[in-house]
């Protein structure tokens, strides 16, 4: 699904103008905005919500790193735990990742029976 989401946002309407989306580990620090991707995951035992949402990260590009996520600067957003997302934000201290844009893949074909 990583590969697949990889593919898929270039093709995005609001991210034809962009050129070269490269991911970068979900816990690198950046002033600048930066495209990063993995696993939605819960930070407790209790519910998934807005205050408890980490990312984490791949074992190729992030190491399987977490970070926390700040979402409220998303217009809306239905997440899950281990959806697999990408976000476009920010990231100042490598701690927090504040997201201004979410992505998810395309869902995959459905199986043919054999």
């Amino acid at each position: 699904l990583m590969r697949k989401l990889e593919e898929d946002i270039p093709k995005l309407p609001e991210c034809k103008d962009m050129d070269g989306i490269e991911f970068s580990p979900v816990n690198f620090p950046s002033q600048k905005p930066t495209f990063i991707a993995g696993r939605v995951a819960c930070d407790s035992e209790g519910q998934l919500n807005a205050q408890s949402m980490l990312l984490e990260g791949d074992r190729v590009i992030s190491a399987g790193n977490f970070v926390k996520l700040d979402i409220s600067r998303l217009p809306s957003y239905a997440f899950f735990p281990n959806q697999v997302i990408a976000l476009e934000g920010n990231n100042s201290s490598g701690q927090c990742f504040v997201a201004t844009k979410a992505f998810q893949p395309k869902p995959l074909p459905p199986l043919k029976p054999s």
